[in-house]
């Protein structure tokens, strides 16, 4: 819809939406929990949030709770949608490809502190399904998630011995976004493990594809 959505953080939950073309800051209706550490991804007008953390949840700090915005007539609703689906999770990175939202690594736990994963799914706002994709090479939290447009470009975070990783791994979606279950191939190419720009890793995307 041409302008940015930011949703909770600290407990809060506080969702502000920016417009380039004002270059301002408004408020938009509260996201329905006070959270931090979630992970979002944004198809067309609407946007995916789950996962998330507070210190005063009981029984569990971590949730699994996925909910759905979408904007009509300029105004931000929210809805609730399945759950993640390896459960309560925090720190998942997520991004829209086309009328889908891909979500991968984050750290899975109900109590204590779970090594980062690398399970990686697709969500469908239309169908509302979670679909689990090939899982990523590198098991990664608090990573960044970006995309040209076609590819998935997964880049740094914390990997499992939470030490800081400026790994890079790419995921094509149109080679085969079922390929985690039960088959072997592994459309994540990594393809980086130095620091690089994200341009260098799309053009890699590309020459690989």
């Amino acid at each position: 819809n041409d302008q940015a959505i930011n949703t909770a953080g600290s407990h809060l939950n506080i969702v502000q939406v920016y417009d380039p073309a004002t270059d301002t800051w408004d408020l938009a209706t509260d996201y329905p929990k006070d959270v931090m550490y979630l992970g979002s991804a944004t198809v067309g007008d609407q946007i995916v949030v789950a996962g998330g953390f507070n210190y005063n949840y009981s029984p569990s700090r971590y949730i699994p709770d996925t909910y759905i915005g979408s904007v009509t007539d300029g105004t931000l609703s929210w809805s609730k949608a399945l759950d993640y689906p390896i459960g309560s999770i925090i720190y998942p990175c997520g991004v829209g490809v086309g009328d889908k939202a891909y979500f991968t690594g984050g750290r899975p736990s109900t109590d204590g502190n779970a090594p980062a994963t690398g399970w990686s799914f697709m969500f469908d706002p239309t169908t509302r399904d979670w679909t689990m994709i090939e899982k990523k090479p590198t098991p990664i939290q608090d990573a960044k998630l970006g995309t040209d447009g076609n590819v998935l470009i997964a880049a740094g975070g914390e990997p499992a011995d939470l030490t800081a990783t400026n790994v890079t791994e790419i995921f094509d979606p149109t080679a085969d976004p079922f390929a985690g279950v039960g088959v072997d191939k592994n459309p994540i190419i990594p393809t980086i493990s130095k620091p690089a720009t994200a341009a260098t890793a799309v053009a890699l995307a590309i020459k690989n594809r």
